[in-house]
């Protein structure tokens, strides 16, 4: 992270480790990885902007069925929070329950959405300068007495989040920085943010070669450079609207 990121990343840790003082579920540590995320329309298509969603239901971390944290499927560090600030246009956050079930043709258990695949059960609004916070807890399989009726008591549940649906605008752009505690720190190159092809590849030199051939083979310059110009516009209409700052070079 650059000094101003950890400098963030810093004070949300401070505020977190304030609320969540006496909650021996989960562990507040020093957040030493952030995420940037733009929501926004990737299509000109209006029809299939309508049934697209800028981010699925999911979960961030992996459990078994009896709840328990999968390692080795996992770079997020156990019971730790995410925490989540929004910057730019409003989104929807929403969170969807589901229940382990038998399948009735493989007798396997599965997940099945309450409601349907699309339902939720609840929703969070999460505009410029808010800050949301993912608890472990959410995502891990297990009998919640509290909140199902009798008749599933027995029933272990979860909760995934996303189901955030296209803007209706297509000027519209909203920015998640996204910290967590990770388990691996990587080098990387200070300018790109992509690995040194050291790490991607440590065999001979005509391997490393094909490699880098590989890579500029799917290189689409043309694209990268239109879709680097629709974020600058998008980041200057949120910075006027949002912001109040002058319209210019982001």
């Amino acid at each position: 992270m650059s000094p101003s990121m950890t400098r963030l990343a810093e004070i949300i840790h401070r505020d977190l480790k304030n609320r969540l003082d006496n909650d021996n579920t989960v562990s507040v540590e020093p957040f030493n990885h952030v995420t940037i995320l733009m929501y926004y329309q990737k299509s000109l298509d209006e029809k299939k902007n309508h049934k697209r969603k800028l981010l699925e239901f999911h979960t961030d971390n992996v459990y078994s069925t009896n709840g328990l944290f999968v390692n080795n499927k996992n770079s997020q560090k156990e019971k730790t929070v995410t925490a989540i600030l929004t910057l730019g246009n409003e989104r929807v956050l929403k969170f969807q329950k589901q229940l382990l079930v038998d399948n009735e043709e493989t007798g396997k258990q599965i997940w099945e959405g309450c409601g349907g695949e699309d339902s939720f059960c609840s929703y969070f609004r999460l505009s410029n300068g808010s800050l949301f916070v993912l608890h472990p807890n959410d995502e891990i399989p297990k009998i919640r007495k509290e909140l199902d009726s009798e008749k599933m008591d027995c029933t272990k549940s979860r909760f995934r989040h996303g189901g955030i649906d296209a803007f209706k605008a297509r000027n519209k752009l909203s920015v998640a920085l996204v910290f967590r505690n990770v388990t691996t720190v990587l080098t990387l190159h200070r300018e790109t943010g992509k690995l040194p092809i050291s790490l991607l590849c440590d065999s001979a030199e005509s391997t490393k070669n094909e490699l880098l051939r590989k890579k500029l083979r799917r290189f689409r310059r043309k694209r990268l450079r239109q879709a680097d110009l629709k974020l600058k516009d998008l980041w200057r209409s949120v910075c006027t609207h949002d912001f109040d700052l002058p319209l210019g070079e982001p």
